[in-house]
């Protein structure tokens, strides 16, 4: 730990002073190396959030957790939030949660454990459903920032509505020209009858999951989080790369089938829009020869 950092001069240290302390500082090791996260003393985290639209992400990021906290949903409590503009970035410093995440405890969590958490998650997973918005994207800037979304080059328009997020959808299913990718309107149907954005967390996996000394549940990591379709909380409980799940041995493919229940139970079934959003970012990544409608980026013509 810093030896140097007082916990009880967070609110007089300068930007560049804490900075200064997060640079060296030990990143948090869990089964991987946070590279943005970071111990300040025993009781504090600091997390950068930069450096590309870092205000955007930071005003975000900040906004869902005390969207969160409000509905009832276990999360750090922030401290200080700092705009460090020489460094395009941002620091979020908050509580430390004292735990584990799930992907540490997966590979000895058991049956009765993942269902027991699972339910955990369900209930977090539907008082965020019951918040809904017209206005998609990040909370405050209204940007979408989703691993779905990550790769295009022209991502939905700020606030995107749903109605118009489906026509973006629509385009690059049906209405791109067809000597790149087929066309596929029995895909671009499922989009409809559109249904308001719901608050989405946009990466409940479990190293984004804690597991606190007392058993509780507590949900880290908001930065892709944000009102979006319904669909895509489930759909991102997908992408999934927990290291005990590889190879072909028994034990992972045990490890795996109980993730499998884990997330049917917390996050629901697949629905069915959840196909079109997937196939957005393959599509729009490969082929940015054409704009679609309702993007962020106008036309400079």
């Amino acid at each position: 730990m810093n030896a140097i950092f007082d916990a009880h001069r967070l609110n007089e240290y300068t930007e560049d002073e804490l900075w200064n302390f997060y640079n060296e500082s030990p990143s948090i090791i869990t089964v991987r190396t946070e590279a943005n996260a970071k111990f300040l003393c025993d009781g504090l985290v600091a997390k950068s959030v930069g450096a590309d639209h870092h205000l955007d992400a930071l005003h975000d990021e900040v906004a869902a957790m005390e969207l969160a906290q409000a509905i009832g949903i276990n999360v750090p409590v922030i401290r200080r939030v700092l705009d460090i503009s020489s460094q395009d970035s941002g620091l979020i410093i908050m509580d430390r949660i004292r735990g584990k995440n799930l992907e540490e405890l997966w590979p000895s969590i058991g049956f009765f454990k993942t269902i027991y958490y699972a339910f955990q998650l369900r209930n977090i997973v539907r008082r965020m459903r019951a918040v809904t918005s017209q206005a998609g994207g990040g909370i405050s800037s209204g940007r979408f920032f989703s691993l779905i979304f990550d790769y295009c080059a022209f991502p939905p328009m700020r606030y995107c509505t749903p109605v118009n997020l489906a026509k973006y959808t629509e385009h690059w299913l049906v209405s791109y020209p067809p000597r790149f990718s087929p066309p596929r309107p029995d895909i671009a149907a499922t989009l409809y009858p559109v249904r308001p954005h719901v608050f989405t967390h946009n990466d409940l996996v479990p190293r984004n999951i804690m597991i606190d000394e007392d058993g509780k549940l507590w949900v880290v990591d908001w930065r892709f989080s944000g009102y979006y379709p319904r669909c895509m909380e489930r759909n991102m409980m997908e992408n999934i790369k927990m290291p005990c799940l590889n190879g072909n041995s028994w034990g992972a493919r045990w490890l795996g089938f109980l993730y499998g229940v884990f997330r049917r139970i917390a996050g629901g079934s697949l629905l069915k829009d959840a196909m079109a959003y997937n196939r957005i970012a393959d599509r729009s990544s490969r082929y940015i020869l054409f704009k679609a409608p309702f993007s962020e980026v106008e036309d400079e013509a």
